[in-house]
């Protein structure tokens, strides 16, 4: 047993350093191709359909988790989900190309180009998730680190071959064709899953609205609070800061491989058993987060020229600025996992808000002046923001100290 569970981590965790590898590479790539101006536009562009398919999820991959977990099969309810959130991706799809091409003088632009792409690609980084909740749900985490593995190899490979021959144009076609094809891929994989099992039409087989709609709306605001930075940076100064920023991120987020190793593992059994604590687990997140922000720190003036080049030195001082907030995101985002998992999601919702009131407001203060460095200031304020509030919420709902708190605490309970 122990075994298994070693080889669990071990596959997993390794997946995790591959998959994050492999996105600094990509990184890196990209950057020395295109350049910090064309870095930052295409850094932007690609937030696009990432938002889509994030409006149009409707917590899927949390109730596939759930119900897999909990029933130990596939139920038909995760099917019609799937349809319902695939129709959502191309009504939101055609809905931005609808709008770009009235609001553009030229109809044939590179980013109504792209737009009028993500109304398939929105579906593919739909399904794709979907088939890596089944797979996480089931276990299968051998499986699961080859599906994460080429999730970025192949768009990411496409990428940069199409950034080679034809820049910035090039890139985002070549990202758009390789997320098609995981997507057409774990589309024949999940259909297959569904015939070989046949789920039953359960009478109480309905698709938990209330639930969907909520957690869908906290994972909404969760990716803003991740990116909305990037936005308000572009709107504020400009795109070559935007990809000094974009480099910084790249190398502070390898800091996440723990965090989102333990995420992949636990989710199931925190689905299964609620009472459990997350405790031991957020500690050893914690301290192997803090050694790997230590490591990058040190490392940094020396790999940030090498990787990217000189023409991102003032990345250096963007990433001794974003670390510690990084350190406190690993956290957030294992704790906010393991709520959000156990329907206990208004305490990630507001925490959200917290932290993207605190980046915009502190980004609009200084980041007109410092540029990349005043983004990565005003997310390490914004990430220590919402991981204070998450804290505070789930300790009021779970150890109540006195009845000073007895108001805070049902207000807790009942979110």
């Amino acid at each position: 047993m122990k075994y298994k569970r070693l080889s669990t981590y071990l596959w997993t965790f390794g997946s995790r350093i591959l998959v994050i590898g492999l996105t600094a590479i990509f990184g890196v790539l990209s950057a020395r191709v295109l350049g910090p101006v064309d870095k930052g536009t295409y850094t932007v562009s690609i937030l696009i359909p990432s938002l889509i398919s994030t409006v149009a999820m409707l917590a899927g991959p949390q109730l596939v988790v759930m119900d897999v977990s909990k029933y130990g099969r596939l139920v038909y309810r995760l099917h019609k989900l799937l349809n319902w959130s695939s129709a959502v991706a191309v009504a939101v799809g055609l809905a931005c190309f609808v709008m770009q091409v009235t609001s553009s003088s030229n109809a044939f632009s590179f980013i109504t180009l792209l737009l009028s792409g993500t109304v398939f690609i929105g579906i593919a980084l739909i399904v794709s998730e979907f088939l890596a909740a089944l797979l996480q749900a089931r276990k299968q985490f051998k499986a699961l680190a080859l599906l994460r593995v080429l999730q970025i190899f192949v768009p990411g490979l496409m990428m940069i071959v199409g950034a080679i021959y034809l820049g910035l144009e090039g890139a985002t076609l070549g990202y758009v064709f390789g997320v098609l094809i995981v997507g057409i891929t774990s589309w024949f994989l999940w259909d297959r899953a569904f015939e070989v099992q046949q789920p039953r039409r359960d009478s109480g087989d309905k698709i938990p609205w209330g639930y969907v709609l909520t957690t869908n709306l906290t994972l909404v605001v969760l990716f803003l609070s991740y990116r909305a930075d990037v936005l308000v940076l572009n709107a504020i100064s400009n795109s070559m800061e935007v990809g000094i920023y974009s480099a910084a991120v790249a190398l502070a987020e390898l800091v996440l491989v723990a965090s989102m190793s333990m995420s992949t593992v636990r989710a199931p059994i925190y689905a299964r058993d609620h009472s459990r604590s997350l405790s031991s687990d957020t500690w050893q997140v914690f301290g192997l987060s803090l050694v790997g922000s230590a490591v990058i720190a040190i490392l940094s003036p020396v790999l940030i020229p090498l990787l990217f080049g000189v023409e991102y030195l003032e990345s250096i001082n963007a990433t001794w600025a974003l670390l510690p907030g990084i350190t406190l995101l690993a956290v957030y985002r294992y704790i906010s996992n393991a709520e959000i998992i156990r329907g206990h999601k208004f305490g990630v919702l507001y925490s959200c808000l917290v932290s993207i009131a605190v980046d915009v407001g502190v980004l609009c203060l200084i980041g007109g002046n410092m540029g990349a460095t005043g983004a990565s200031l005003a997310a390490t304020l914004a990430y220590a923001s919402g991981l204070a509030y998450l804290l505070i919420h789930r300790g009021v709902r779970v150890n109540p100290k006195s009845s000073n708190v007895s108001d805070l605490r049902a207000f807790a309970v009942r979110n």
